[in-house]
């Protein structure tokens, strides 16, 4: 049997009121015709299957369907692009079919429609529904940069995570995006809060706090306006700098330490604020920042790891690690 695939990823369509779009998918899978959520028209008539294609921008499950559309019998598969099927269906409503899966951001899946009911066309859907987030810190849902829909729904707060690929700062808000009332936490995935926002801009909520690469950071979103769904938005910003990607212009030793380290550094630049962060980025301490070359502190920490970060007269910044035995 010839394999039936789509690619589809899309917007959220509750109930169609969208004009039908009469565009025939592809003959083959390399022909397969991109579309976005909406209503389609397939045209079987040549007794061909046909193709089409999606691109998941972000996380969330996928449905074609053609139930309450036609009373043509129809069948479909979903499946990795020139791949392998993932899911078909065969008469899931009367003679018609639907069919939902779970993609991922940036794969391409395939959909193909064949008619059962001799050479025909037929109208079909394709919708999506924006994957939530969890219901506790052990169920949160990994998230990246991107736009996503909190399903407030059924009253619980929604969990989501993240982990820094490199130290920057995280934001995530719902300002300018919805009239829901809204409130939101940033902290230590499954441990403690570390910034929250309630009514930032207007009902809505905006939080930003430094995050440190590795690590992995809860955000909880919660509706104060009743059970119901709302957008929101993670972003960053990367004007935190990695030394060890810049020539090793700043150095701690000896570290590991005991509190007691030298910082040298061969940069052109003097030195504006020295800070020393926890590396889920909490402010510990600020040091005097009078350096040209290097200069030795004496500093009583807990025995950990620490960030040192630097502003420079530019206002640019460096960071490294800073170990106490």
């Amino acid at each position: 049997m010839k394999q039936i695939l789509l690619f589809f990823f899309c917007t959220l369509i509750t109930a169609s009121t969208n004009p039908i779009i009469a565009q025939p998918g592809g003959t083959s899978c390399a022909s397969a015709v991109a579309v976005t959520p909406g209503d389609y028209q397939c045209d079987h008539a040549g007794g061909v299957d046909q193709w089409y294609s999606y691109t998941a921008p972000e996380e969330q499950k996928v449905t074609a369907s053609t139930c309450g559309l036609t009373d043509v019998d129809t069948y479909v598969e979903i499946g990795e692009l020139c791949g392998a099927a993932l899911a078909s269906s065969d008469n899931d409503c009367g003679g018609q079919s639907s069919v939902e899966i779970p993609v991922v951001a940036g794969q391409a899946y395939g959909i193909t429609w064949r008619s059962k009911s001799g050479l025909t066309s037929f109208p079909w859907m394709l919708t999506f529904t924006p994957t939530p987030g969890g219901t506790s810190c052990a169920s949160a849902v990994a998230v990246t940069p991107g736009d996503y829909q909190c399903d407030h729904a059924g009253g619980v707060d929604q969990w989501y995570s993240y982990t820094a690929p490199e130290e920057q700062k995280v934001t995530a808000s719902t300002c300018g995006l919805t009239d829901v009332d809204t409130y939101v936490e940033i902290g230590e995935l499954c441990g403690a809060a570390l910034a929250s926002s309630d009514n930032d801009c207007g009902g809505q909520s905006s939080v930003e706090i430094p995050v440190v690469a590795g690590q992995a950071y809860g955000i909880t979103w919660r509706s104060k306006s009743g059970l119901t769904s709302f957008p929101w938005t993670l972003s960053i910003t990367t004007d935190i700098v990695d030394v060890s990607s810049q020539s090793n212009v700043i150095i701690v030793y000896p570290n590991p330490n005991d509190g007691n380290f030298t910082i040298s550094s061969n940069s052109k630049e003097n030195f504006k604020s020295v800070e020393i962060l926890t590396t889920t980025g909490i402010l510990v301490t600020t040091l005097n920042a009078e350096i040209e070359c290097s200069h030795t502190y004496s500093v009583k920490l807990q025995s950990g790891i620490y960030i040192v970060r630097i502003t420079l007269e530019n206002n640019s910044k460096l960071s490294t690690k800073l170990i106490v035995k």
